[in-house]
């Protein structure tokens, strides 16, 4: 029997009092401070009980409530991101999705948030192609590994040194009447120079639905062409919420193609055979060792985990690939380790997801140096049914056992707090296939 405690359960969506728009559920609260600065009751991270006062000791500030929500309390905006705090201290974080957004609860919105955004009920002054156009909540523009996408909770822009609300122009406005803006040195400006760089190649070479386009039916332009055009397209707008502060939003068939670093196929089959490998990242490959072929990989595999490639008439130990990905989402959960912590835990954090003491081997080889490059690092692992949709594996004849680990890190500067994943040790039964990888970030 379980119990469901909606009191300490973070609602997907919030309604603000006397506005169309709603607040939408982003993340946990994950706030870098050293663990020692935690034991204050002022600067506790989720709140701390007070035996004698009998009470959990409040952080957030009453001069940033904005409303109070009969169900779930008082919301605060802090930082330009809404906030709630449950009783026992954990705190939530959520995004406006502005009214002229297709309605949160239609179904196909709240599968599609963030990618690949909603249609926006604005009237263009200049810029009819955009009437199809689905948008995001726009924010800071991480570009580094396969993990790049925008920041969740940074779309309130007032504050950035890239903007001026002194330097808009309209260039369009809501079914209220409302402007929406662009800036007038978009052609200079950091952030759109920034989100050309994310975003142009994988909005020309990606439909709607993420499938390559024919290259032979891309239009050759030089660098200047393509950012003229990108300008002309005009997909980065701001607009002005009901509270007075800035937002930006971004279209988004801009998404980056970044890459992933050094994903190994294993293939261990119960006798001697010719297996067929295909695996297909969603934004192409850079490299693959062997060379793989129209159709794939076919070698023949041995128990022992060798393999002979057929096309070259070589033996590997396995098989390598690096590509290019988009539209991920980190992982909520992860380890933070300190740099000393690194060699000791993750081979038993590796034997829990699965690895062998080889596997283990080949993956720290290659990783640890990079875990280690500062004090602390957040270590995460991107579940395997979701790598299956960013990176499809098919193996034939199928296997009996498929383990795929998939690893996002963060250099750390300070520990912060973050919730641990529960690992379930998968069983290698009968001919298993594992792969290991994970994102090649710019720390």
């Amino acid at each position: 029997m379980a119990y469901a405690f909606p009191e300490l359960t973070a609602p997907d969506k919030i309604t603000i009092p006397g506005q169309d728009g709603v607040l939408i559920y982003a993340r946990p609260d994950i706030m870098q401070r050293s663990f020692v600065e935690n034991k204050s009751s002022t600067n506790n991270i989720g709140g701390i009980y007070d035996i004698e006062e009998n009470s959990i000791h409040e952080r957030l500030p009453s001069s940033a409530k904005v409303f109070t929500d009969k169900t779930y309390g008082e919301v605060y905006f802090i930082d330009g991101t809404y906030r709630i705090m449950f009783s026992d201290g954990s705190i939530y974080l959520y995004e406006l999705w502005p009214y002229f957004f297709t309605s949160y609860d239609d179904p196909e919105t709240k599968k599609e948030f963030y990618t690949p955004g909603s249609n926006v009920a604005i009237t263009w002054y200049n810029s009819p192609q955009n009437k199809n156009k689905k948008f995001i909540v726009g924010g800071n523009i991480d570009a580094s590994g396969c993990m790049a996408g925008i920041e969740k909770c940074t779309n309130v822009v007032n504050d950035k040194d890239w903007f001026n609300k002194n330097n808009l122009i309209a260039i369009g406005e809501t079914q209220k009447g409302e402007k929406i803006f662009e800036l007038k040195d978009k052609a200079t400006n950091s952030y759109y120079k920034d989100f050309f760089d994310f975003g142009y190649e994988g909005s020309k070479t990606l439909d709607e639905q993420g499938q390559w386009k024919n290259s032979n039916d891309l239009p050759k332009l030089t660098d200047e062409e393509k950012y003229q055009q990108f300008l002309d397209d005009q997909v980065i707008f701001f607009w002005k919420d009901y509270m007075g502060n800035w937002r930006v939003y971004l279209r988004s068939d801009y998404r980056t193609l970044a890459e992933c670093g050094k994903p190994i196929i294993y293939l261990y089959p119960e006798q001697d055979q010719d297996v067929h490998v295909q695996v297909a990242p969603n934004g192409g490959f850079t490299k693959t060792e062997p060379a793989y072929g129209k159709n794939g990989w076919t070698v023949h595999a041995t128990p022992s985990g060798k393999l002979y490639n057929y096309a070259n008439k070589t033996q590997y130990p396995y098989l390598f690939w690096e590509g290019y990905a988009f539209d991920y989402k980190k992982p909520d959960t992860g380890f933070v380790l300190s740099k000393q912590e690194v060699q000791e835990k993750m081979p038993t954090i590796l034997a829990q997801l699965g690895l062998n003491k080889q596997e283990t081997t080949d993956f720290l080889e290659f990783w640890q140096p990079k875990l280690e490059v500062s004090p602390y690092v957040l270590v995460s692992f991107v579940d395997q049914q979701t790598f299956n949709t960013y990176a499809p594996l098919n193996v034939t004849p199928k296997p009996d056992t498929i383990i795929r680990v998939f690893m996002d890190y963060t250099s750390l500067e300070k520990p912060i707090n973050v919730q641990e994943p529960k690992l379930i040790t998968p069983e290698r039964n009968g001919f298993t296939v594992v792969e290991w990888g994970g994102n090649l970030i710019a720390n």
